[in-house]
């Protein structure tokens, strides 16, 4: 009883933080949209088929990759640059206003990579897929551009802001989706321009909420900006886009070498288990400006806090896989049995994720990105391997077979990381 006692205080006093307060108010906020992505894939499923679901995933898949590829890590150099000066409005100007140019730059780009929606679309399965490109890359436009107004937020910690803003566009979505089935005008073009509607009025409503400095900062400033964060971050910006390509790679893959079919029950069990990616977002989006001051006396602390909050967690999460079958069946329907081994192999893997992802963050305090970046190149070769050769044979349940094994070999290489830096830094002192 008594260990049970220790234990259950450990809980309570994790959930007591302020680190842990702001990951729920996000998480919260997360989960409602999770919450909304599961209504808006309910009524997709069951109204646009297999074949169409696959297809309306993929022009999903392409927006996150678009938008990955153009982060270029702003988000965590602002932090990085401005968080602890926010006070000295001219200091952090150049800042945010570089930043801001940069990712109109990359938005440009975007624009420019619609000129190539044909080749784009054939490797995707073909002619089919040529609208769900198309509009996959113009609302790839909107979402980059507005990633800048979150890394605003984030930098100045407006967490109930971001989840505030977060909710009410998954619930906007949701609204649109409805109303289409209501209508019965539900389709796969009519689900597209939802979804582009949406992206247009997040880019609108962020640009309007974000605390604005007062001072324009000239472009030399912002240029020397730039090239701070660059110096910083860019090791990040090949981090950011292997982690774009391979958050995605399955479903591209699985539009390459498989049928619509099978793409639309692969994609319904990664839906399933969204809410973890979620959760991990959610955590490091409140993690990342307690690390930039923690004192390397507290790291230990924070692993400890982390890795037992990971446990917690997966322990809860165990009966959601156990239950997969029922559970698909209710929300997805028939259709989609062949989704069932697929959300158990992704929901292991991101459990496993669980005790990878915070305690990577420290990395960042140390001012190593480039040791993620090397680890992302390692395991983002094993990645695209295992995808390529599963994905061809055994369609969804080997690309839900590579996430899990690439998953447990980077849990082994970042042990080994961590534990030399670790080693390295009490040596030191």
């Amino acid at each position: 009883m008594e260990r049970v006692r220790q234990f259950c205080g450990r809980v309570i006093a994790l959930v007591g933080t302020r680190t842990a307060r702001s990951s729920m108010v996000i998480f919260a906020a997360s989960l409602f949209s999770a919450a909304m992505a599961f209504v808006v894939a309910y009524f997709a499923t069951r109204v646009l088929g297999p074949e169409d679901y696959g297809r309306f995933a993929t022009s999903n898949a392409i927006v996150v990759i678009m938008v990955g590829l153009t982060d270029f890590g702003v988000s965590t150099a602002l932090v990085r640059f401005t968080s602890w000066q926010l006070s000295n409005k001219p200091r952090v100007a150049p800042y945010f206003q570089g930043a801001f140019r940069l990712e109109l730059a990359v938005g440009l780009l975007i624009l420019v990579t619609t000129l190539f929606t044909p080749q784009i679309a054939d490797f995707l399965g073909g002619p089919d897929m040529r609208l769900p490109t198309y509009i996959g890359l113009i609302s790839s436009f909107f979402l980059s551009i507005g990633a800048y107004a979150n890394a605003i937020l984030q930098t100045y910690q407006r967490f109930k802001l971001m989840a505030s803003l977060n909710a009410v566009f998954s619930a906007l979505r949701t609204v649109l989706f409805i109303s289409l089935v209501m209508t019965s005008a539900l389709a796969l073009a009519t689900a597209l321009f939802a979804n582009l509607v949406v992206a247009v009025l997040t880019l609108m409503v962020g640009l309007i909420v974000i605390p604005r400095t007062g001072v324009r900062a000239s472009w030399a400033d912002q240029k020397h900006a730039l090239g701070e964060m660059y110096g910083f971050g860019k090791w990040l910006i090949v981090s950011y886009s292997l982690n774009a390509v391979l958050s995605r790679l399955d479903l591209v893959l699985l539009s390459h070498f498989r049928p619509a079919l099978e793409v639309g029950q692969y994609a319904a069990a990664l839906q399933l288990a969204s809410f973890m990616p979620l959760l991990m977002s959610s955590l490091t989006t409140v993690l990342i400006p307690k690390i930039s001051v923690l004192s390397d006396r507290e790291v230990r602390s924070y692993l400890r806090k982390t890795l037992f909050g990971a446990t917690v967690v997966g322990v809860l999460l165990v009966p959601i896989v156990l239950l997969a079958g029922p559970l698909i069946d209710i929300v997805f329907g028939g259709h989609y049995a062949n989704a069932v081994l697929p959300f158990q192999l992704i929901m292991a893997s991101f459990i496993l994720t669980l005790f990878i992802n915070p305690p990577s963050l420290l990395f960042y305090k140390w001012n190593k990105p480039s040791i993620l970046t090397y680890m992302n190149v390692t395991t983002g070769s094993t990645m695209v391997l295992l995808m390529w050769v599963l994905t061809q044979g055994f369609g969804a349940v080997g690309a839900a077979s590579a996430l899990l094994i690439n998953t447990a070999f980077a849990g082994c290489v970042f042990t080994i990381l961590l534990r030399y830096h670790l080693r390295r830094i009490e040596v030191a002192h």
